[in-house]
Formats: C-alpha cells, structure tokens, sequence
C-alpha cells in the first residue's frame, strides 16, 4: 500500500472517530439538558408485593445482565426498584412504568406480576380466601391513591427511600 493510501485511510478512520465523539458527547449534554434531573440518577425503593396472605416474588433474572426490567427501571432479584439514567420525566420513574418494563401491570384496581410460575394477577372483586378482595397500595406506610403514577422518591438510599408494600386482600 502507497503513502496516499495509507494517508487516506487514517484519515478516514481518524475522522470516523472524531464525528462519532463528537455526535456522543453532544447527544449526553443535550439529554442531560433537558432531562428534569439535569443528569444521570441513581435512585431506590424497596418494595413487597402480597396476593391474599401470600408474598409475591418476581422472575429470577435471566441472562448476562441480570436484571428485571431495562435498563431505566429494573430490579435485580433484590425487592428492590433501580432507577438508574437519565430522567426526561420523572413519570418515567412510577410504580406503572416499573411494572410495565418487568413484564407486569399496575393499576388503581388490578395488578399483574411475572414470577416464575407464570403471571399472578389480582384485580378488584376477585376473590381472596373466598371472599371480594381489593388492591391497596402504601407508601412508608401510607395509603396512596393512584398507584400506577406514584413517582419513586428521588432516593439513593432506603431510607429515606420509599418502602412499598401492593397488596391485595379481602380485609379493609
């Protein structure tokens, strides 16, 4: 290969390299610029979820990565949600968008978790140990409307994290 060549083709490589640093770092100052969190986050909140007396676990972790979830919302086989990234919105942290990237659903009367049995779905008015249940949800301790848009706390640590406990029972 001659010196143009070679020539040439560093410079095509070396140029390569440079537009695609440059479209990166560009690409993390504007989302971090427009997120709501002006930058990456690393937030937690334990959770429990119960179906008529009996503790719900979700899947074991499948694959390299070793996670429930993507890579936004997730969890890793901890009882523990991870919202790990950069937030555009902080809707993007709820208890709805966790559930919806396990693979599960939430809502003001139903839920539906993957474990490793297959789907486990409570919804109001079925029954639990015979009678009508409902599906509660708590926050630290507190009875919280609109489960599925509760934002996670914007927590490293638990606590002063959020403790959330889904339950659904036949008792008021």
């Amino acid at each position: 290969m001659g010196d143009a060549s070679k020539s040439i083709i560093y410079f095509v490589i070396a140029s390569v390299t440079v537009l695609v640093t440059v479209y990166l770092v560009m690409t993390t100052i504007h989302l971090n610029i427009i997120s709501e969190t002006k930058g990456p986050i690393h937030w937690h909140a334990d959770f429990e979820i119960w179906v008529c007396d009996k503790k719900i676990e979700l899947f074991e972790p499948r694959g390299l990565s070793n996670k429930q979830g993507v890579d936004l919302m997730h969890a890793h086989n901890d009882n523990r949600i991870h919202v790990e990234g950069v937030l555009i919105d902080k809707k993007a942290a709820s208890l709805g968008t966790f559930f919806y990237a396990v693979g599960g659903s939430l809502s003001d009367d139903g839920i539906k978790v993957p474990t490793d049995d297959g789907i486990v779905s409570a919804h109001d008015g079925d029954l639990c140990n015979g009678k009508a249940g409902k599906i509660y949800a708590f926050v630290n301790g507190n009875l919280i409307a609109n489960p599925r848009e509760y934002a996670i706390s914007p927590y490293e640590k638990v606590p002063p994290g959020d403790r959330i406990k889904i339950v659904f029972t036949e008792k008021s």
